[in-house]
């Protein structure tokens, strides 16, 4: 007998937005002690946003299930897997329950309950559905010996699921069924409404055990099922993962689709019809991917016949989550947040000729600055007419032209129209903050330097960032909200641009926002322009953020030397210099800029070949 139903949805991306607005340890409140511990191994691999909302789906449902006013709390409830790897909940004893003003004992359970779940991912989205049966007493015999045979059809369907095999089945309904005989459906008991359909879902999509080659890598696809007439389930690698029809068809990669030479659509999202359904569907062991039949051809192609597409494993793995969208672009790895001694440790010094002549050492160098935004070169020469510091910012990608030209000189000289062709100390700050899209990496080449002082100093914003938002939730948020101006307005030129000095990336899904870039570059501000009764309370932000990375221990400091170069993140890493005596010697350094879309570029190229 049924006790209780429970159901929950969790909007993936509304959670993470909700987690950031919380200290970290405060999302483990509703957890049971053993799947804290296993939160962590979770996060270790980068799927703590899965496993956070799969068990918050879960419990809702769950305690929905058991009533809310049972005393039951989300941390008495641990979901566990079965023997065959399904999700089970086990309800530990409920704790006391406020009772019109007064806290009083809820009723103890002799041994921990159990509940069946189901759990389904559909895009941004996690299903849960929990059934609460009574337990097993004479009255309840008949239902039970009704609910024993029920459970022996589903093992006999998935059995039946793993040994046959694949084959084209027709889409008529809003539900795929496996083909079987008529003797064999009267011998399976009928379930009815929601609960069926989650009961063809569970059995459509049980993964195909049978080994699939896909060269170096091994991948698995489970059956496919058309689902409520929108979407396709697919087990991806056994996590069964929804798949809309509409992004389906857009997402084909078949030579009609995408052209072989040009690698472009050639079509438009909006000629894909929104009523597009698959005709026929199957998991191609052989091929090792899906094949949809689709029952409409595209708006731009009414006279075409209706399309067949085929999805790889690949493909699929990669839309699967929004963490393998992210290792798919080179994007998962979060960068290392230094300070001067982690600096000291880590710091790259590569030779300018393996640089130069090998792409193992360039690749080196791409990733000390997708981790760490902060690379030397040495062994480059002095010689100007050899245009070494053109050279090496094209290995990486296109110098970037500016108003200074597509090399600039770094001297004193008298009059200067920038703070930075002086003598004078230049603190803290990045490069072109007035332009609407400035550099992503900065090169420096010392030409010569005989001068006292002069050293180069350099600090991770992001982990000065980082530290504000663990400290002072409050003043994080100012940062990235208040509008700071840049401008520069001099020499005949007036460059503006007004920007937040953190920005976090709109896009990132995860517990805690993802920081895409800062800017910070006092000595090209103009007045604030947009002041109103959190100006205040900006500015006790933005004093905190810069005494966080005036601290001696966040600054790495060093002399560049004559023949050695310093490639940074222009976004990220906070560059200076001291104060030198121009009159005691010479210092000529070189500058270009490269793009951040040519760093990417060139690091995800290479990435493909040696991460």
């Amino acid at each position: 007998m049924i006790r209780g139903i429970g159901t929950q949805i969790v909007n993936v991306r509304k959670l993470a937005t909700r987690l950031t607005s919380v200290l970290p340890s405060s999302t483990e409140n509703y957890l049971h002690p053993r799947e804290r511990a296993r939160l962590m191994e979770a996060r270790r691999n980068g799927g703590e946003l899965k496993f956070l909302a799969t068990h918050w789906a879960a419990k809702q449902a769950c305690w929905k299930a058991f009533g809310s006013q049972t005393g039951l709390g989300l941390d008495q409830i641990e979901m566990l897997h079965r023997e065959d790897g399904g999700p089970l909940l086990k309800i530990h004893s409920a704790r006391g329950v406020e009772k019109e003003g007064n806290v009083v004992e809820a009723k103890k359970r002799d041994k921990a309950e159990e509940a069946s779940v189901t759990i389904s991912h559909d895009g941004d989205y996690v299903v849960a559905f929990v059934m609460r049966q009574a337990p097993l007493n004479a009255s309840l015999a008949k239902s039970t010996a009704q609910s024993s045979t029920r459970r022996k059809a589903m093992a006999g369907a998935r059995a039946e699921l793993k040994t046959s095999p694949p084959h084209i089945a027709p889409v008529t309904g809003r539900r795929q069924h496996s083909t079987c005989s008529s003797s064999e459906k009267s011998k399976k008991p009928a379930a009815r409404g929601f609960l069926r359909e989650l009961i063809n879902i569970t059995a459509s999509t049980h993964e195909d055990t049978r080994p699939i080659s896909t060269g170096p890598k091994l991948g698995k696809l489970g059956n496919a099922t058309a689902f409520k007439g929108k979407t396709i389930m697919v087990s991806v690698d056994g996590e069964t993962v929804g798949y809309d029809n509409v992004w389906l068809r857009d997402a084909c990669p078949c030579p009609r689709c995408i052209d072989p030479s040009t690698r472009q659509k050639t079509f438009e999202t909006s000629d894909v019809p929104e009523t597009i359904r698959p005709r026929a569907l199957r998991i191609s062991p052989k091929k090792n991917g899906l094949e949809v039949i689709w029952d409409q051809s595209l708006r731009s192609q009414p006279d075409k016949d209706t399309h067949n597409s085929f999805y790889p494993y690949e493909l699929l793995k990669q839309y699967s989550s929004h963490a393998e969208t992210a290792a798919a672009r080179y994007n998962s790895q979060s960068p290392v947040l230094w300070n001067k001694a982690m600096m000291e440790d880590a710091v790259l010094w590569v030779e300018y000729k393996d640089y130069m002549n090998t792409d193992q050492a360039l690749f080196t160098v791409l990733k000390q600055l997708q981790e760490y935004g902060l690379a030397f070169i040495r062994g480059m020469g002095t010689d100007d007419e050899a245009k070494l510091i053109e050279r090496a910012a094209e290995r990486i990608g296109e110098l970037k032209q500016t108003f200074y030209g597509r090399t600039w000189n770094v001297k004193s000289i008298p009059n200067s129209k920038n703070v930075a062709y002086t003598s004078l100390n230049l603190g803290l700050h990045m490069d072109l903050l007035y332009f609407e899209s400035p550099p992503g990496l900065q090169f420096l080449h010392c030409l010569r330097n005989s001068v006292t002082g002069g050293s180069s100093y350099f600090v991770d914003s992001f982990r000065a960032a980082h530290a504000l938002r663990l400290d002072n939730p409050m003043a994080f948020g100012a940062l990235t909200k208040t509008p700071v101006t840049f401008h520069y307005k001099n020499d005949g030129r007036h460059f503006h641009y007004t920007r937040p000095t953190i920005v976090l990336d709109p896009y990132a899904v995860g517990p805690d926002p993802v920081i895409d870039h800062v800017n910070y570059s006092p000595p090209f501000q103009a007045p604030f322009e947009n002041i109103n009764q959190n100006f205040r309370g900006f500015h006790s932000a933005l004093r905190n953020f810069a005494d966080y990375m005036a601290k001696p221990e966040q600054v790495y400091e060093m002399t560049l030397k004559e023949g050695e170069c310093v490639v940074f993140q222009n976004r990220r890493v906070l560059h200076a210099r001291r104060e030198f005596d121009a009159a005691s010697g010479e210092r000529w350094l070189k500058g270009a800029y490269v793009d951040i879309d040519a760093f990417r570029d060139k690091y995800r190229v290479l990435s493909e070949k040696f991460a």
